[in-house]
């Protein structure tokens, strides 16, 4: 019986081909409109070797790839999961992360998560009261054995914030630990900069990062959000947003990092971070 490998987008990737006894790869649709199972010939071991060919109708030479498809060359599909946060923006990133090529897999706290590449944790709402349910759910120890591991963890608006030692919002309460910051809240500026802070702004890059690449530096980006990240280490603060004070719209260590900011509600430029952090490997 045939290994189910993966799924593509096929708009975007038009063929695919398996260095494997001579033996090519099948592509079978399973859904409309652009949903499709990719299957390996029965006893078929070995790494698997992808040749991608997408753009034109014409294109049938599997030795042709797009510049898209160059990123799967030579290695099996990213696997990316997405936590189920109690409270959040789990379905447009969700659609983000698929519109980017990929197939994200859903988390509850009885997946495994061995198989995985990335982890994604989003989160909208209150810092202690998410921190409780995720305490609830056991998910604390394995998001940060994930991280441990050295594949890439990213946080995204309150998900970015329990990445922090400690939280402030209701009373102080214990982050997840993986970057040394204290997360507190905005201080209320004038009419004109009310809390939370609602809208668009501009995030300037403060030091490179595989992430980023390719990124324009100062593109605005949508912010929602009542507190804000404060690092123990500048060298952890990968982007500063300001909003009446500065504060880390951008943070990253080793194989975490995290965006203030929503990427999936981002256009262009948010959608490109979230392509740049799902084909990352985790090192800077």
């Amino acid at each position: 019986m045939a290994r189910v490998l993966g799924s593509l987008r096929i708009d975007r990737m038009r063929a695919l081909s398996e260095a494997c006894a001579g033996r090519t790869i099948k592509v079978f649709k399973i859904a409309w409109p652009y949903r499709h199972r990719i299957e390996a010939p029965a006893g078929c071991s070995g790494r698997v070797l992808f040749t991608i060919v997408c753009g034109s109708k014409n294109a049938t030479a599997f030795d042709r790839a797009c510049s898209k498809g160059a990123n799967y060359a030579g290695a099996p599909m990213n696997e990316v999961g997405i936590i189920k946060m109690p409270i959040g923006n789990l379905q447009s990133v969700l659609n983000a992360v698929y519109e980017n090529g990929l197939d994200p897999v859903l988390l509850d706290p009885t997946s495994d998560m061995d198989s995985l590449t990335h982890l994604i944790m989003p989160g909208v709402g209150h810092f202690m009261a998410v921190k409780a349910q995720l305490d609830a759910d056991g998910w604390p120890d394995k998001v940060r054995a994930f991280a441990a591991s050295g594949r890439p963890t990213l946080g995204i608006c309150v998900g970015m914030q329990l990445l922090a030692t400690t939280g402030t919002e209701g009373r102080e309460s214990p982050g997840l630990d993986l970057i040394p910051a204290r997360v507190q809240r905005l201080a209320e500026g004038n009419e004109m900069l009310r809390v939370p802070h609602v809208g668009w702004n501009s995030v300037e890059f403060t030091r490179p990062h595989p992430v980023l690449s390719g990124v324009r530096p100062g593109a605005d980006y949508y912010f929602v959000h009542s507190y804000a990240m404060q690092t123990e280490c500048s060298e952890h603060s990968l982007g500063e947003t300001v909003y009446g004070q500065r504060f880390t719209s951008i943070v990253g260590r080793d194989n975490v990092i995290g965006f203030q900011f929503h990427p999936e509600k981002s256009q262009i430029n948010g959608l490109k971070l979230l392509d740049n952090f799902c084909n990352w490997d985790g090192k800077c």
